[in-house]
């Protein structure tokens, strides 16, 4: 039986290959001076309209995962992943109630900020897992700690851990708030 985190894995994979495509298409439309066209592809207008529902998506996802592996599954949340779902919860009440209330503009900056602070602590946590020595090995940083920030809980496809795949969730909500369109969709 495929075990979930192997799922969760390839989410991963497919997210981080989508956001190299579209990231290199990106520079490629600004160095060309195609951007215009670019933002008016099928991508990016796809983006502007359903980017709030699929970063709440996306924060529903990683809010419940996060969840599951803590508190069924009985994995111990290290202090930098404390600290990334500091970060990723609020996201789907914020992003839920922009939903709801149909307020796509309001909750750009709010969400885009929350997105960035967790982007660079996941940033942090996945170096330090990889064997990143050049401020610390540990939690130490953090205060006492029961679980260690360089321990590996999940390994997929040689790279892929908790502490990414909170990375691409952050990214992937950033991008989406970042490209919202002016105009609502409703």
């Amino acid at each position: 039986m495929i075990e979930l985190s192997q799922i969760l894995a390839s989410f991963t994979l497919i997210a981080i290959v989508g956001l190299l495509c579209w990231f290199v298409m990106f520079f490629l439309a600004r160095i060309t001076g195609t951007y215009d066209q670019f933002q008016e592809s099928a991508l990016m207008r796809f983006i502007g309209r359903n980017g709030v529902l699929f970063a709440f998506i996306v924060a529903l996802g990683a809010t419940v995962m996060s969840l599951y592996y803590s508190e069924i599954r009985g994995f111990t949340p290290c202090k930098l992943c404390w600290i990334q779902r500091i970060f990723i919860y609020p996201q789907v009440i914020i992003l839920g109630i922009a939903l709801w209330k149909g307020e796509r503009h309001a909750v750009r900056f709010y969400s885009g900020a929350l997105a960035i602070l967790g982007i660079c602590v996941s940033l942090f946590h996945y170096y330090l897992q990889q064997g990143g020595t050049l401020i610390t090995t540990d939690c130490s940083i953090l205060g006492s700690a029961t679980e260690s920030c360089s321990k590996i809980l999940i390994l997929h496809y040689g790279f892929i851990t908790f502490p990414l795949m909170a990375l691409v969730a952050g990214i992937l909500i950033y991008v989406c708030m970042a490209f919202l369109k002016e105009t609502p969709h409703y």
